[in-house]
């Protein structure tokens, strides 16, 4: 008869090392969905103004729509056929599909008449302007 002696240890490597061989096989899903193209928002502390800044490199300008529906600053982007003619594509990681994502800016704060939108170096920029009203007084002490 055959006794084998395994310690409690050794129990529990086996199983911590099974546990490794799946967690090796599952594919990392991020808890927030992945927003394209990606977007840095600022907020200018004396004016109110917001700023958007869009990583849009290679999208040429025809192909990317901003507008303003209601409270809301949209972003639409048309998909860019990026095949070259003759060649045969061996590996695909550049984007190039339409997308559309809205941001909520409330019109009762901000100014749509005067935004502006600027594309350069691959970052496309859009300043919306707070209203006077949410712009900051300096009120004098008398």
């Amino acid at each position: 008869m055959t006794t084998n002696n395994y310690s409690l240890f050794d129990l529990f490597e086996g199983i911590f090392l099974d546990m490794d061989g799946f967690l090796n096989t599952i594919h990392y899903q991020p808890m927030y969905p992945v927003t394209f193209p990606p977007c840095d928002i600022y907020f200018k502390d004396e004016t109110k103004d917001i700023l958007f800044e869009f990583a849009v490199a290679g999208i040429p300008k025809e192909s990317i729509d901003v507008s303003v529906e209601g409270d809301y600053l949209q972003l639409k982007i048309e998909k860019v056929d990026r095949r070259k003619e003759g060649y045969k594509q061996t590996q695909k990681g550049i984007k190039s599909s339409s997308v559309s994502q809205r941001f909520y800016v409330p019109s009762s704060k901000y100014t749509f008449n005067d935004i502006k939108v600027n594309l350069r170096d691959g970052i496309l920029s859009v300043h919306i302007p707070a209203k006077e009203e949410m712009k900051r007084k300096l009120i004098t002490i008398e």
